[in-house]
């Protein structure tokens, strides 16, 4: 079905490694608390558009190509959307406990980092597998395949 199986491991490497650089930052006390709602609720509202977007092509069908990139970006961003969703729920939940220099809120915000950055970078490689299969640079300008 997929044909290529491994385009995940670069984001999620990516992602791991920015993830906890953010929560370091967070328990150092870089970033501060009070303005951590921000990125919380700007991690919501991608991840909601990306699951929707995933869900309508999966559910409504596509023409090939789509369901191509779809099949090997599709686990990428659903874990990405998913650990976005939840980590960014948990963490407006207990806001007001967050503290700089706390474990536990540091592998929260750390955990929310990698889930927002796993999330866009895999929505990017959707984007450029998707302008890659379903068109092509002739003359300077994007021609779709069937014209």
């Amino acid at each position: 079905m997929c044909k290529n199986y491994n385009v995940c491991i670069l984001p999620v490497v990516i992602a791991v490694i920015l993830g906890i650089v953010i929560g370091a930052l967070f328990f150092a006390g870089t970033i501060a608390a009070g303005v951590i709602g921000v990125p919380l609720l700007i991690g919501i509202i991608f991840a909601i558009i990306t699951l929707i977007l995933l869900y309508n092509t999966a559910a409504f069908g596509a023409k090939k190509e789509t369901k191509q990139c779809v099949c090997e970006y599709g686990r990428c961003l659903a874990l990405g959307g998913f650990v976005t969703l939840f980590t960014s729920f948990l963490a407006l939940t207990f806001v007001d406990t967050l503290a700089a220099g706390a474990i536990v809120s540091a592998l929260l915000i750390g955990v929310f980092g990698f889930g927002l950055i796993l999330n866009f970078l895999s929505f990017v490689g959707l984007l450029v597998c998707l302008v890659n299969n379903n068109c092509y640079r002739n003359n300077g300008y994007c021609k779709f395949e069937n014209e």
